[in-house]
């Protein structure tokens, strides 16, 4: 598990506090703890970068994952499974939602699990939710766009024959 939003090992999940004893004596209490960075800041900053950005969604898609006032980052994902007669259809529909401090998971599915209508993917059928979701938290000022600070990178051209770095050889078209 990668903690994409803010680079860092998630946290242990602990609501205890402290525990006091009869006497008001604390028998437990609980110590902050250091988290650690598990994937470089820069691979974090390009994935956030290349999911955040609508015009690496097919073109379909753009309305449905639109949230006006609110740069993040989402992932969509269905899985499958086989009906009686062997036909694959979608049986759980995913969308997963981030920026720097917070994520957001979204599932549709049958709890029977049972496959769903063939066209119900995981960006489809929690489009609408996550919209109206989003849109209502930015409205009540409850979310909003955070600033991210960029991370140096460069931009390289990838020969689409042999996927490693093109040549200026290379023609524009295999570029």
């Amino acid at each position: 598990y990668m903690h994409l939003s803010a680079m860092w090992r998630p946290a242990t999940i602990n609501p205890i506090l402290e525990i006091r004893g009869a006497d008001g004596q604390i028998l437990y209490q609980k110590q902050q703890q250091q988290q650690q960075q598990i994937i470089p800041e820069w691979v974090a900053f390009l994935l956030r970068k290349i999911l955040s950005d609508a015009a690496n969604l097919p073109s379909s898609w753009v309305n449905n994952f639109k949230v006006s006032g609110l740069t993040y980052a989402n992932k969509s994902g269905t899985t499958d499974m086989k009906d009686s007669k062997g036909k694959q259809l979608p049986r759980d529909g995913w969308l997963a939602w981030y920026t720097p401090s917070k994520v957001a998971i979204f599932w549709a599915g049958n709890t029977q699990g049972k496959a769903m209508n063939a066209n119900a993917y995981g960006w489809w059928v929690n489009g609408k939710t996550f919209r109206q979701f989003f849109t209502q938290l930015v409205k009540w000022g409850k979310i909003q766009t955070e600033d991210v600070s960029p991370i140096e990178t460069k931009n390289v051209t990838i020969s689409k024959l042999s996927g490693r770095l093109a040549a200026e050889s290379t023609p524009e078209t295999y570029r």
